[in-house]
């Protein structure tokens, strides 16, 4: 029998009151509030799909958060329970023997993510107390009225594995909770199960389901809908036993659970399609004891989604609007128009009627530029976070940051937000969705970086960048032609560069007995500017023979690269200190002042080595390195400074560094990083000395010289101003983002320049 979406089974004179439930979905967790605040119909007690220890640790906590009979206390968002957990799934036995046997070390002494690719071990479970799940909502409503709660699943199980289900869209339920449970309940149960787990979980919950209708006349159940039809049909089977009583956890047992802080860039992934739900949720909930007889009100996401759309809409339209093209700083009408078609075609698609978070981001990224995207996002996930330092007992649970371990892999932290090792993660009970990976565009992301890294990573300055790459491309543009081909002439009274032996022999077997010479001419072609092999560019900007103060060297972590790489096996067998880095640029000269500010710093350039195009994007990079083997950039270990770094390059370039002017070390260095030759972007006063050319000549190497003033002062001023900013990675394309006061403290928007970027280095690398 269902009652307003409220499942009622008899036992005798028992009555089983059920909400099956899709779970951190508001609708359900309403409905469990709904028939407890109801006082003709009051449960006298609340069983959930959680073990008895689990629920028993959960209720503790709550209850020393305020939750009770005299008090209305909002749930602190977000806290958890953390658990270790020992069983592997009964079908892993052979492997994990196999694995003992060829690594030679026990399971608890192999890595995280080994035992989770091999056996599909994941060693922590985490309990969500989420105010959107309908089992939470349960705990609070047993201290609420003072009844007792029982925990009637597995404290301790094997991982479950269940392919993603298809049902209909929860939010459904918001409406119409009786419909959707009589059209859902079915499907739910006709979905593909897990025959390792689920079976006996089932079997076990209807045990001390039964046990606990002998006990009390009304029991309120909830939990995941995809259990229920079983569990009623074994309820109903006369053969399946009751349960023998379980006594309380000890407090020993109950210390087994870490108790958790959760950060934002994760929760908001556990409170229905977006946090301002649980907000919602929150302000509509009645206290079962206080509040009784007054229903809470019903909740429809879709309502609050779209007005938190408009909102950061109207935000938008606020700001002034450019008379010219129509558009309010970093937006158009029809950027706007194109996300909402797409917000509407994927909603078709998904069969879904309410956009989640991740949803609307991923639309979001491909119609909108970042301040749009960003006001969208700090709209949907503005909620009042609870503080850590509320809780300094607990550990800290957050996604990894860019280039810290494996998708979908988590960091339990004991100190800060900081440390901790990652590891694969299981959530008891699962959200419907879980990212693998989250993108650290949007505000609770930027967050995480900042709570773990404080400032940041320090990154060369993008509209630097283009201009630098845009200008680095001209100069390769300008030396075609500039360098000497090999070529073979018939021999007219000079032997130029010796006698062309293979061409002279095959003249007389041919019976034209000519003699050829070796030569050399002008080239007509030389390095294209969409070709690697004009790369490294050296820029001298002073010809003086003065010292430089400073050597600044930009890299990426090969750790960063091989996520990206096409053969990543490959990757880390050309690469396998995953510490090491390789060199995209090297500058020197002196610091320059600056904006005030802790995000940026200035080098007031004497010259540069830029070893490759400079990309936006770690996956650009990755595939450069991929296209050139890594053959234009330097690999120095981690460990090594910046000027030891001059130094062995030089010296691996032919030069004696003690004896050389800074400008020659420069050449120096790019000299073995180029395929046939370097272009040299430099003023017509500067002399190569007789060292570096013959250095040049002993590797091969042609010097491609354009002169420094083929270019416009103002352009040059500008890159010989190497700027960099704090800021972050992003996970999806390893593009750098950086603190918000950048763009201020540079004084210019972070894609200028970017036109002046060739087309082909823009795009190159982004195919997927």
């Amino acid at each position: 029998m269902a009652r307003k979406g409220i499942m009622e089974l008899r036992l005798g004179n028992a009555s089983l009151i059920a909400v099956p439930a899709v779970h951190f979905q508001s609708a359900f967790a309403r409905l469990v509030n709904l028939a407890c605040a109801d006082p003709s119909a009051r449960p006298d007690a609340v069983a959930v799909e959680l073990g008895p220890v689990t629920a028993a640790a959960a209720r503790q906590w709550l209850s020393e958060l305020g939750v009770g009979p005299e008090s209305r206390t909002r749930l602190p968002c977000m806290l958890g329970l953390a658990r270790a957990n020992r069983l592997l799934r009964p079908s892993a036995r052979e492997r994990a023997l196999e694995l003992q046997r060829e690594t030679g070390h026990a399971l608890e002494d192999l890595p995280p993510q080994l035992l989770y690719e091999e056996l599909g071990f994941r060693g922590t479970q985490v309990l969500m107390l989420s105010p959107t799940d309908s089992i939470i909502e349960a705990i609070r409503c047993a201290l609420e009225l003072g009844v007792p709660l029982y925990g009637v699943d597995l404290d301790e199980m094997a991982n479950s594995h269940h392919p993603r289900q298809v049902l209909p869209d929860p939010s459904d339920a918001g409406r119409d909770a009786a419909r959707y449970l009589s059209d859902t309940i079915a499907l739910a149960a006709a979905c593909e199960t897990d025959p390792e787990v689920d079976p006996r979980r089932e079997y076990v919950m209807a045990a001390q389901l039964k046990a606990l209708l002998a006990r009390h006349r009304r029991l309120l159940f909830t939990g995941g809908i995809a259990h229920w039809a079983r569990l009623a049909s074994l309820i109903a089977d006369d053969s399946v036993p009751a349960a023998p009583l379980v006594a309380p956890p000890d407090a020993e047992r109950l210390g087994s659970l870490q108790r958790t802080v959760v950060h934002p860039s994760l929760a908001q992934q556990f409170m229905d399609a977006c946090p301002a739900v649980a907000n919602v949720l929150e302000s509509r909930r009645r206290h079962p004891q206080l509040d009784a007889g007054r229903p809470p009100r019903s909740i429809d996401a879709l309502p609050i989604v779209r007005a938190l759309l408009r909102r950061a809409w109207r935000k938008l339209l606020a700001k002034p609007t450019d008379g010219r093209t129509g558009q309010a700083g970093h937006w158009s009408w029809a950027s706007w128009n194109a996300f909402t078609q797409m917000l509407h075609a994927r909603l078709l698609l998904d069969m879904r009627r309410v956009p989640n978070l991740a949803l609307i981001d991923g639309c979001a990224r491909t119609t909108l530029q970042a301040p749009l995207r960003e006001s969208i996002f700090a709209t949907l996930t503005a909620f009042p976070w609870v503080d850590p330092a509320d809780y300094p007992d607990c550990v800290r649970l957050r996604p990894t940051v860019a280039s810290e371990g494996a998708p979908g892999q988590f960091v339990l932290c004991k100190a800060g937000w900081h440390g901790g090792t990652p590891e694969p993660v299981a959530f008891q009970p699962p959200p419907e969705t879980l990212s693998a990976s989250r993108h650290e565009r949007d505000p609770a992301e930027q967050q995480l970086a900042r709570d773990v890294l404080y400032r940041g990573y320090r990154f060369s300055w993008r509209p630097w960048e283009s201009l630098t790459t845009a200008l680095c491309c001209s100069a390769i543009g300008m030396s075609r032609g500039g360098r000497r081909e090999p070529c073979s002439e018939r021999f007219s009274g000079q032997l130029l560069d010796g006698v062309d032996v293979r061409k002279t022999l095959r003249a007389y077997a041919r019976g034209s007995e000519q003699v050829w010479v070796r030569s050399s001419r002008r080239g007509q072609g030389g390095p294209s500017v969409t070709s690697a092999e004009g790369f490294p560019v050296v820029w001298i900007f002073r010809d003086d023979a003065g010292s430089v103060s400073e050597w600044s060297v930009f890299f990426e972590p090969v750790a960063w690269l091989e996520q990206y790489a096409h053969n990543c096996e490959e990757f880390r067998r050309r690469y396998a200190d995953r510490t090491d880095r390789l060199v995209n640029l090297i500058g020197c000269g002196e610091q320059a002042e600056g904006p005030a500010g802790e995000g940026g710093s200035w080098l007031a350039c004497a010259g540069l080595i830029i070893f490759a195009p400079l990309f936006p994007t770690t996956r650009q990079s990755c595939r450069w390195i991929e296209a050139t083997n890594g053959l234009h950039n330097p690999l120095i270990p981690a460990a090594q400074s910046e000027e030891a770094t001059v130094v062995g390059l030089a010296g691996h370039g032919g030069l004696q560094p003690q004896d050389s002017h800074w400008q020659e070390l420069l050449i120096a260095g790019a000299l073995p990083y180029g395929r046939d030759g370097i272009t040299l972007v430099a003023p017509d006063r500067l002399t190569l000395s007789e060292n570096l050319i013959a250095a040049a000549a002993a590797r091969r190497k042609t010097i491609r010289r354009v002169p420094l003033a083929a270019f416009d002062d103002l352009l040059l001023e500008r890159i010989a101003r190497l700027s960099s900013m704090a800021g972050w990675i992003d996970k999806r394309d390893g593009e750098a983002f950086y603190v918000p006061e950048a763009e201020r403290l540079a004084g210019e928007a972070t894609e200028r320049y970017r036109e002046l970027v060739p087309p082909f280095w823009r795009s190159f690398g982004l195919e997927r």
